[in-house]
């Protein structure tokens, strides 16, 4: 079994309120990479 598999099969095993906490985290983080992206491309400009 890949690692994937194995935290796949981890998160399938967690109550719910404990699932939702990493899955905001996650949001949160993609957001804040979304963020960094735009300003370099800003600053870069790309979005001239």
């Amino acid at each position: 079994m890949s690692n994937g598999d194995q935290i796949k099969a981890a998160i399938n095993t967690l109550p719910k309120l404990v699932y939702i906490q990493p899955r905001l985290w996650l949001s949160e983080k993609d957001w804040q990479l979304w963020d960094q992206q735009i300003q370099a491309d800003f600053e870069g400009g790309k979005l001239d």
